[in-house]
């Protein structure tokens, strides 16, 4: 039951986060890229 509740806030925070990487970058492209440089340092 836990493992199962778990799996789903799990993909559901992927979602979002998936949602709003890609709302960024149609709000703000050179920002999003600027942050995914960063991040892969």
């Amino acid at each position: 039951m836990l493992r199962d509740t778990l799996e789903l806030n799990i993909k559901r925070l992927i979602d979002f986060l998936i949602y709003s990487k890609n709302f960024l970058i149609r709000k703000n492209p050179i920002k999003s890229m600027q942050d995914s440089f960063m991040e892969g340092l």
